[in-house]
C-alpha cells in the first residue's frame, strides 16, 4: 500500500500515521499498522507532501462485502476509504479454433 499526504507549515514534526482495516460491522480484521513519519516544510514553501509505502503481510478478508481502510494521524481520524471485496465473475474459456484442414 502506498500513499501521499500533504501537511501545512504549522504541522511540522514527527507524526504517527495509523492505518486500520475494518469490516462492515466496525470490527478490526487485522492489527492496526503504525508508521512514524517526519514532516518538514521547505523554507520557501507553505506545505509539504510526505509519501509512505508499506507491505501488508497476510491481509485476510474473510468474506465478500464492504470493508473500510481508516487513516488516522496522531490519533485523530482523517479519512476512511471504502474497500469492496467482490467475487470474481466466472470467465468462460476461449473457444478453441476448429482444427486446420488436412
Amino acid at each position: 500500500m502506498a500513499g501521499q499526504l500533504r501537511f501545512q507549515r504549522g504541522e511540522e514534526g514527527t507524526k504517527r500515521l495509523t492505518l486500520s482495516f475494518i469490516d462492515a460491522d466496525g470490527k478490526s480484521i487485522m492489527p492496526t499498522l503504525n508508521i512514524p513519519i517526519n514532516v518538514q516544510v521547505a523554507i520557501n514553501e507553505s506545505s509539504a507532501t510526505v509519501q509512505f509505502a508499506m507491505i501488508i503481510p497476510q491481509l485476510n478478508l474473510p468474506h465478500f462485502g464492504e470493508y473500510a481502510i481508516g487513516l488516522s494521524i496522531d490519533g485523530r481520524e482523517e479519512a476512511s476509504v471504502p474497500l469492496f471485496v467482490r467475487e470474481a465473475p466466472l470467465i468462460p474459456p476461449f473457444p478453441q479454433p476448429p482444427p486446420a484442414p488436412a
